[in-house]
């Protein structure tokens, strides 16, 4: 089976509020994330793939301040997708742009292993946060 490629649909515009405003994808990783350096490493590595991939249409750019080290909230008025490793098992992310703060769950593993769930399953996630 030959899978259905739809053609870009011209008629979403600019503010549609499933988008990333500007072609900005602004994201952070959760504290406990940060702490496990081969979720860390698969997060990255799913990042470099899906920016070379999209060959420029969305820049992928890290929270400046990473305002979430010492826990997080939802009320955020920034959009931010934050890369989070929960302890529960499970990759789950939404569908195009939630605004404010946009979890990206990797499901949790130990410490030191990666995020759960990949990085074609991060990729995946990824491409549903956009």
């Amino acid at each position: 089976l030959t899978p259905e490629i739809r053609p870009f649909d011209a008629s979403r515009k600019p503010d549609d509020p499933d988008l990333w405003k500007d072609n900005i994808f602004t994201y952070d990783f959760s504290a406990k994330l940060k702490n496990s350096p081969g979720a860390l490493l698969e997060v990255t590595k799913s990042l470099d793939i899906v920016q070379e991939k999209l060959d420029g249409c969305i820049k992928f750019q890290p929270l400046v301040k990473g305002i979430f080290t010492n826990g997080f909230g939802d009320n955020f008025n920034q959009d931010v997708a934050l890369f989070d490793k929960p302890d529960t098992p499970g990759c789950n992310s939404f569908v195009g742009r939630k605004q404010g703060l946009q979890r990206i769950n990797l499901g949790g593993l130990g410490p030191q292993s990666g995020n759960g769930c990949g990085v074609i399953s991060t990729v995946h996630e990824i491409f549903h946060a956009l």
